[in-house]
């Protein structure tokens, strides 16, 4: 029962939090008046807060022996404070302005004083979603689960969530309900579910099994610390290049698909599905890892390989090939938005896959002792969301604007080559070096 709760959970952190993503994003367009500074104030906010979450109050989930519960609670305020704010955002804002009138000649002011305000209401219900995750981990090992597959299993059913609620803000709930209503409806039902499991989990949690499952290394601990330190530093470079990648990616299908509502919603959520579909898969091949860290290395360079491949074959579909077979679908809407949903993803589903693997395998070496492990969580997850708000933010006002799409593409995927030369790269030096030592040794 436990783990189904841990399951259902995951599920509505995922979806509520990209509910609100959404719905925020749509907001802040009237505040900033510019769809790009809303966009990018969002998102960066939204990941910086996830990021602050999971490294501070995953810290929690090790101190309590009931971290189902806790999880369950940061889920409830979470959703209690974005329902609660949604309906200010615009009221404030507009008061922000007729307070600064005096100054409106000087745009860098106004420009300070909103990501200020949007900085203080989208903070604190994105760090408490941020300690969820953590504290989800440690719930769902006390559970009985092995570490590996359960991490794998609770990132894909997240990361699921996040699509499901990208889909059904951008398709059903604005529409239906309106930018508050959708909100509303959503904080609802994650209040109903963490409520739920927060009074009907009163089980203490027992790590009854050891959480190492990999075999025993004969690295020194001053070894073991610089591999750990490595792998976050490649996690950040693998978080920038992904988000990167995801805007640019969107900037490129745009143009194929329309620019309009429904093709943004689309490939956000195609990329979504792609990592959760990633997150299945390393729920199997995780449990056979020895070495984690070269795989882990193999999969950026595959990354960055597929990218290059996609580029050239995107040019080949944008020469008439999609658009020929998009327009034949015109006159029935639900066939167009299958046939642009299929193209997206079939563009999109390698790397984004490919990325949903590369987490849990980061996450297999990482979370390989018993102690500590809400902390080392929450700095896997912070290390990844920092990565993601640098991606997002350089790509979409600094690479593009400096070099293009394509290049822009080239250079992210140099991002995911470097990630891998930070977790093989540091591990080949001591072996060098030992082999004059080894030889002098036989003289």
């Amino acid at each position: 029962m436990q783990r189904s709760f841990c399951y259902a959970l995951a599920l509505a952190a995922g979806g509520c939090g990209l509910v609100f993503q959404v719905v925020w994003a749509r907001q802040f367009v009237q505040v900033f008046g510019a769809t790009a500074q809303a966009a990018a104030v969002v998102l960066a906010t939204f990941l910086g807060g996830l990021a602050l979450g999971a490294l501070f109050l995953g810290r929690l989930a090790d101190r309590t022996d009931r971290p189902l519960r806790l999880a369950a609670w940061f889920m409830v305020f979470s959703c209690a404070i974005a329902a609660s704010g949604v309906a200010f955002i615009l009221p404030v804002a507009s008061l922000l302005d007729a307070l600064f009138a005096g100054v409106s000649n000087f745009p860098g002011v106004r420009v300070f004083y909103q990501v200020v305000f949007a900085t203080l209401v989208l903070l604190p219900p994105t760090m408490l979603l941020g300690g969820v995750a953590p504290a989800l981990i440690r719930a769902t090992v006390s559970a009985g689960d092995s570490l590996r597959p359960g991490f794998s299993k609770l990132f894909a059913i997240e990361t699921f969530g996040g699509a499901v609620g990208a889909l059904a803000a951008g398709f059903w709930l604005i529409a239906a309900l309106g930018l508050h209503g959708a909100v509303w409806l959503a904080a609802g039902v994650g209040t109903a579910i963490g409520g739920m499991v927060a009074l009907t989990s009163r089980k203490p949690a027992t790590l009854e099994k050891p959480l190492d499952e990999s075999r025993p290394s004969a690295a020194s601990p001053h070894d073991v610390a610089a591999d750990d330190r490595w792998l976050l530093a490649a996690v950040v470079m693998a978080g920038f290049a992904v988000l990167g990648m995801e805007v640019a990616w969107t900037r490129l299908l745009l143009l194929l698909l329309g620019g309009d509502t429904y093709a943004y919603t689309i490939v956000v959520s195609s990329f979504l599905l792609g990592l959760a579909g990633g997150g299945l898969i390393a729920r199997w091949i995780t449990v056979r890892l020895i070495r984690p860290l070269p795989v882990y290395a193999w999969l950026q360079m595959a990354a960055a390989g597929t990218s290059l491949a996609l580029l050239a074959l995107f040019s080949w579909l944008t020469g008439g090939v999609g658009q020929r077979w998009l327009a034949s679908l015109e006159g029935d809407w639900g066939a167009v938005l299958g046939g642009r949903f299929a193209l997206c993803f079939g563009i999109l589903l390698l790397p984004s896959t490919l990325a949903g693997l590369s987490f849990p395998v980061a996450a297999s070496h990482l979370l390989r002792r018993r102690h500590e492990l809400g902390r080392r969580t929450g700095r896997l997850y912070a290390a990844s969301a920092w990565g993601n708000v640098l991606g997002s933010l350089a790509t979409g006002f600094l690479l593009i604007a400096l070099f293009g799409l394509q290049w822009s593409i080239i250079a992210l995927a140099t991002m995911n080559l470097l990630a891998a030369a930070c977790v093989v790269l540091p591990r080949a030096r001591p072996v060098r070096s030992a082999l004059p030592r080894a030889s002098a040794q036989r003289r």
